[in-house]
């Protein structure tokens, strides 16, 4: 966020879920069959008792994510038991990492081993987080559509296709941490649910016992973590804000090592996501200071994001502003959250607005300004943005403009927002989903007790963080990923009469330039499930190239009518 400043000359002196999408309806008719996911089989596969144990040879590298062939159902207990080895990340010099707990250059963001295991954590997660212990799947929500469960593997890297096992290539790497190392493998272990362990109660992954350790009481239709809170604010009413700046003392990162302390701040394994020290010089930010300076000066202090992982809120929206270049070219909105103050910090305050507010950003350039040639909702929100924005953007201002058609628009109504959850170091350490992966805004005024409901909706599965990010720098384009091809909504209904898609006007579009090669679709699925209506958007796989301006996004509008 805020000033991009491009050092070039202190620069050069110091230098997806991988499945094909569902047959979707394009009228919004439920979808039957399973989803075909293209799973991998396990390399081995044993069994101990009543443990099945699954032995993942190589984990693939060279995509973000890959579904393999180990099930699922809720009650079951997985333990990720062995991981060991190397991968070569490719390019030339010291190239070998560790597939669990890397070392060396952007080791705190990059090249870890990641996994999803439905129904118990959060999105796709480091293995290293969770390496040992036992994970239980949890009871799954109504708006769930059913598909098989299965386990998913990851990679974290900003260009996938030169990654892999080359056996011919010598294991150069940083500190010998390859020495004599195997090729990647994972070990894990399914229990399978006993009677009446298959109906136990929601559990949050990792067991939290920090402060600063996300907890939550139910999952969206994605499986992912809905309203979650702090660990402290558990059991609070309402609940309270700290400053998890201070608490965390500005989360230190000592070459490329996260320091964070796992008592008094979070046992999470964070990723760190920071402007690159040729990239960004951020705002100022008294007393810690823009991304350069600290780079060189202050001992290792983050200078951008701390992410926690994926999640969706519900809640009411408002339009802040759109930071016109010089700034990021973010869209930058807030949410009051239906369960106040979840997941805030004292520093979540936008002035004009009485409570505390979770930020949300995404990068227009990978979304709204590429919402066209179709004449949709988001049309009609851009040209009222376009008539509150600055001549130029000015990086000494919290707020650029004053947008008084783009707010009458948008502020107050109802929306469910997926994005990345973090801390915002650069910007007096407050929460934030940056970038929103997946949004819905409720823009009918017809009322919360009405059937008739009309969505301005955009989806995607991938998106970067600003220029206090390494959205921009000299070697790659490093994007964070949702971890999924589809992505679904659930819509409720309050009034109680039977709802469906009213088919004549719902639309939906892929972004310009998007991709179509790996499952991107304007195609949807809609279906009935308890107390409302579950919908999925198909926007296929995310970028392995650093090439994300091609990634698709969809976007469009969804009208909902009485049975």
């Amino acid at each position: 966020m805020r000033i991009t400043i491009l050092l070039v000359a202190l620069t050069l002196c110091t230098l997806v879920l991988s499945s094909a999408p569902r047959q979707a309806s394009t009228t919004g008719e439920v979808v039957t069959g399973d989803a075909t996911h293209n799973c991998l089989a396990a390399t081995e596969v044993s069994h101990d008792g009543s443990t099945t144990v699954y032995k993942i040879k190589e984990p693939v590298v060279n995509k973000p994510y890959q579904c393999y062939d180990i099930p699922l159902n809720p009650g079951d207990r997985v333990q990720v038991s062995d991981v060991r080895g190397c991968v070569d990340t490719g390019g030339a010099g010291r190239t070998w990492k560790r597939y669990l707990n890397p070392l060396g250059h952007s080791g705190d963001r990059l090249y870890h081993g990641r996994i999803w295991i439905p129904g118990a954590t959060d999105g796709l997660v480091r293995i290293e987080s969770l390496h040992h212990d036992e994970l239980t799947v949890n009871q799954l929500p109504p708006s769930y559509d059913g598909t098989p469960l299965h386990i998913w593997l990851g990679y974290e890297d900003q260009k996938y296709d030169d990654n892999g096992y080359p056996p011919d290539k010598h294991k150069s790497s940083t500190d010998h941490q390859c020495k004599d190392a195997p090729n990647a493998q994972v070990e894990i272990r399914v229990a399978a649910a006993a009677g009446e362990a298959a109906q136990t109660s929601l559990q949050s992954f990792p067991a939290p016992t920090a402060p600063y350790d996300l907890e939550w009481n139910g999952f969206d239709a994605n499986l992912l973590p809905l309203n979650p809170y702090w660990h402290f604010q558990k059991n609070q009413s309402p609940k309270q804000v700290q400053d998890i700046g201070a608490d965390c003392k500005y989360f230190h990162n000592e070459k490329d090592v996260p320091k964070i302390d796992q008592i008094k701040c979070t046992r999470w394994s964070v990723d760190i996501d920071e402007g690159w020290l040729g990239s960004a010089n951020c705002k100022v930010d008294v007393p810690r200071v823009g991304s350069l300076i600290r780079k060189l000066f202050t001992h290792g202090l983050v200078a951008g994001h701390i992410n926690w992982g994926v999640v969706t809120y519900t809640g009411k929206i408002y339009f802040w502003d759109y930071e016109k270049f010089p700034l990021d070219r973010d869209h930058d909105f807030y949410l009051l959250p239906d369960d106040p103050n979840a997941g805030l910090t004292t520093n979540n305050v936008y002035k004009g607005e009485p409570n505390h507010a979770l930020g949300l950003e995404f990068y227009t350039r990978e979304t709204t300004h590429r919402f066209r040639p179709a004449k949709t909702w988001w049309s009609e929100f851009a040209e009222k943005v376009k008539k509150g924005n600055p001549f130029i953007g000015n990086p000494f201002s919290d707020r650029q403009g004053s947008y008084p058609e783009a707010t009458k628009f948008v502020n107050g109504r109802p929306a469910i927002v997926i994005g990345l959850l973090g801390i915002d170091n650069e910007h007096k350490s407050h929460t934030e989903l940056h970038p929103v992966f997946a949004l819905a805004i409720r823009v009918d005024d017809n009322g919360t007790q009405s059937p008739e409901q009309h969505w301005a909706i955009f989806a995607s599965n991938w998106g970067t963080e600003g220029d206090c990010s390494n959205r921009v720098n000299f070697t790659g384009h490093y994007e964070h990923q949702l971890g999924r091809d589809d992505v679904s909504f659930f819509f409720r209904n309050s009034t109680g009469q039977p709802m469906r898609v009213d088919e004549s006007k719902t639309k939906f579009y892929l972004a310009e330039n998007s991709r179509t090669d790996e499952g991107a679709t304007d195609r949807y699925s809609a279906r009935n499930v308890a107390d409302g209506i579950a919908l999925t958007l198909y926007p296929g796989s995310p970028s392995r190239n650093g090439k994300p301006k091609l990634d698709p996004v969809v976007f469009g509008e969804l009208w909902l009518t009485k049975q």
